[in-house]
């Protein structure tokens, strides 16, 4: 799947991104991908998975949703049904949608 997200990205220039992407040697879970990960970022950055495929429009929408709050970092996440969240990592937010926590399987 990694594989394919990488085709489709590319280079970034269709959404004017500058991708990078991190493959963990061994599976460690969304926590620890982020934090590989934040070692070589600095903002503006979008965080995303690559274990689901996206609507073609995501990028687009994700980065003017970004651009609009302002925030540091854009986070791309699949939403778990409460089943899945005992046994996949998943993200705590607060009110204003911030990650508080990434909470690890």
């Amino acid at each position: 799947m990694a594989d394919q997200i990488k085709a489709f990205v590319g280079d970034g220039r269709q959404w004017e991104i500058t991708p990078l992407f991190f493959d963990q040697i061994e599976m460690k879970g969304t926590g620890d991908a982020l934090k590989t990960a934040v070692s070589f970022l600095s903002a503006p950055a979008f965080v995303m998975a690559t274990d689901y495929i996206l609507p073609i429009t995501f990028l687009s929408t994700l980065k003017q949703h970004y651009l609009t709050v302002g925030s540091d970092f854009a986070v791309s996440l699949k939403e778990l049904t409460p089943q899945q969240m005992t046994t996949r990592s998943s993200a705590r937010f607060d009110a204003n949608e911030l990650i508080t926590e990434i909470v690890e399987k």
